[in-house]
């Protein structure tokens, strides 16, 4: 798993008391013969990851176009303590994921109206997307 320093990116659920309420949303889709997740802004692909090690008979679905602004990724340079460019990320989701996730390299709202269109339905979908206010 690609790294690069980056604190808390490995397997970026929701952890202590959060985490077994998020595993018990999962848990609820199990009896699937195939469910399908989809995670909206999946970043370095951990959390799709961590999602598809709980099911691994589901069919992953990840949506993000690594668009962050300087000063978001500035934030996660200084957090990882290394020049973080979104190069770096893409690739990291693609060591990550190796081909169990399905990408969809676009912008959220026009991914998100494609799937409609297309009829597309999920059992669980985790939004981990912006998390700017103005957003």
């Amino acid at each position: 798993m690609i790294k690069y320093g980056m604190y808390n990116w490995d397997d970026d659920i929701p952890n202590a008391n959060e985490k077994k309420y998020f595993i018990s949303a999962l848990d609820q889709i199990k009896h699937y013969a195939k469910p399908r997740i989809l995670e909206v802004g999946t970043f370095t692909g951990t959390s799709i990851m961590a999602m598809k090690r709980h099911l691994p008979h589901s069919e992953c679905t990840a949506i993000d176009n690594w668009n962050m602004s300087d000063v978001e990724l500035q934030s996660c340079s200084n957090i990882a303590g290394t020049q973080i460019t979104m190069g770096m990320v893409r690739d990291a989701f693609h060591q990550n994921t190796k081909n169990h996730v399905r990408l969809i390299e676009n912008d959220s709202t026009c991914a998100l109206i494609n799937l409609i269109e297309n009829n597309e339905k999920f059992e669980f979908i985790y939004v981990d997307g912006s998390h700017q206010s103005h957003d």
